[in-house]
């Protein structure tokens, strides 16, 4: 059964391809739940907006939601629904080119309307490569974004990095009936502390792994060094 053209394929209850993929041409699309694609933005850093080849539409939740279902044995602990973005360091389709230091691998975002498009950026999830590929080793960062309240671009919020450093811009805010705030795990003989970035000096809080433990405040970024 083809349809070209435009023509469509109407009364059909189930559609079974035995053993055979369904393609979809460069340019054309699947929408699910509407009669046509449409535009919408955070395709790009730059908030640039374009049009998804798949896409699902509705006015329900079940209409607007996509689910990934695994059914594995307790034994296969690592089985389960995936979903995975992958990219090349080339525009030839089918070719594996390495990427390099920055490049962007995927992204979540959430976009919303104005009144008049689709194109505003509330937030974003970005995976990009951080330092050098070899092999099959590549490093890489997640980052946070958030867009400000009359600002139309986002603003990284959180970087977690290929050495779990973890940079927050903005406020931490902890709340409930204890919070706490834990630096290290008291299993290992290790200095933990907290640096304070000045313009023109750094300061340090710290606890020295000693016998006892000494808490420390001093000068610069090394536990102890010119203790105050």
């Amino acid at each position: 059964m083809t349809a070209v053209d435009g023509e469509t394929i109407q009364g059909e209850a189930n559609l079974t391809f035995d053993s055979t993929d369904l393609l979809l041409a460069d340019g054309g699309g699947m929408v699910v739940g509407h009669t046509a694609q449409i535009t919408v933005g955070g395709l790009l850093d730059s908030g640039s907006a374009g049009t998804p080849e798949l896409q699902v539409i509705g006015n329900g939740s079940g209409d607007t939601a996509i689910s990934i279902v695994s059914f594995a044995a307790t034994s296969n602990a690592e089985r389960a629904g995936t979903l995975s973005f992958t990219r090349s360091g080339t525009s030839t389709v089918g070719t594996a080119t390495t990427v390099d230091d920055g490049d962007r691998l995927g992204a979540i975002v959430w976009t919303g309307a104005n009144g008049t498009d689709y194109n505003g950026v509330a937030a974003s999830i970005r995976a990009r490569v951080d330092g050098t590929v070899s092999g099959t080793a590549m490093p890489g960062d997640l980052v946070f974004s958030t867009t400000a309240a009359g600002a139309e671009l986002v603003t990284d919020r959180l970087t977690i990095g290929a050495d779990g450093t973890s940079t927050f811009v903005g406020d931490v805010v902890m709340t409930g009936t204890t919070p706490t705030l834990t630096i290290g795990d008291g299993s290992t003989q290790e200095d933990n502390k907290i640096v304070f970035d000045g313009n023109a000096v750094e300061y340090h809080i710290g606890l020295q792994d000693d016998a006892p433990d000494r808490l420390i405040i001093g000068k610069g970024t090394t536990l102890g060094t010119t203790p105050m």
